[in-house]
């Protein structure tokens, strides 16, 4: 029941340098075949997003989730924010915003984490990540 990290990596810091540059994250994984509350979340430095706002309890039996998120750099202090993420067949809602302050002279965290409601082991499981820069 507790937030467990299913997912990290760390961007060095001063890696993206250019306003423009963004970085692109796409995982995807699956659930346990029951009714439990999950909470699936992506965070990006400071920023966090619920990636399944819609589909709470979603049953593996259904399908898993998938997700892909643009970050790009506006300015040494913000970036800008677009994605999407389906769990099953079902989109979730779409995140896209501005201004999200994360300092591109620091260290960027990239993590993906699962909370379930109930303690079931392999509820919340992310079987694949990719990561790209684009300049």
């Amino acid at each position: 029941t507790a937030e467990k990290t299913l997912y990290t990596f760390t961007i060095p810091a001063n890696t993206i340098t250019v306003d423009g540059q963004a970085f692109v994250i796409e995982a995807g994984g699956s659930f346990g075949s029951n009714g439990n509350t999950k909470t699936l979340k992506l965070y990006f430095g400071g920023a966090v997003m619920t990636m399944n706002n819609i589909t709470t309890a979603p049953n593996g039996s259904a399908g898993g989730w998938t997700n892909k998120h643009v970050f790009k750099r506006t300015s040494s202090t913000t970036f800008m924010r677009a994605g999407n993420t389906t769990v099953g067949s079902t989109a979730q809602a779409t995140n896209n915003t501005t201004g999200i302050s994360v300092a591109s002279t620091s260290a960027i965290i990239i993590k993906i984490t699962g909370t379930n409601g109930t303690a079931t082991a392999d509820d919340i499981v992310c079987n694949h990540v990719d990561l790209m820069f684009r300049a």
